[in-house]
């Protein structure tokens, strides 16, 4: 996948590792929802973190979520992460998908240097 909201690098090696053959953890890339959405996600790509989480034998997204980075005027202008948007696919709930978008999320948060993440 060439084009991507931001680098790969910033996904947990651990949940990577964790996931079972045939899925895949990644940022959000523009051919998996509406482009308008990617674009204007794109142009904030120091703020939003949008990964999903692909059935790479069915070509499905079967999990995603957002980390929202801000900066905090009253906490020296630190930076808080706010997890929102957790979804998991029907079909695919009980397999800890959720989970592993959120730790991801949480691991994007540290390397970005938020002092916490909060789930909202």
């Amino acid at each position: 996948m060439s084009e991507q909201l931001f680098s790969s690098k910033l996904i947990s090696p651990a949940v990577i590792k964790s996931l079972k053959p045939g899925f895949a953890v990644r940022p959000l890339a523009p051919t998996d929802y509406e482009k308008d959405r990617y674009n204007y996600l794109k142009k904030h790509n120091h703020e939003y973190f949008t990964i999903v989480i692909e059935d790479t034998v069915k070509q499905v997204i079967v999990g995603a979520g957002t980390i929202f980075v801000e900066r905090k005027f009253v906490h020296h202008n630190g930076l808080v992460g706010h997890i929102e948007d957790i979804v998991t696919h029907s079909e695919y709930r009980g397999k800890n998908l959720g989970w592993l978008v959120i730790e991801t999320l949480k691991y994007i948060g540290e390397q970005t240097g938020c002092y916490k993440s909060n789930d909202c």
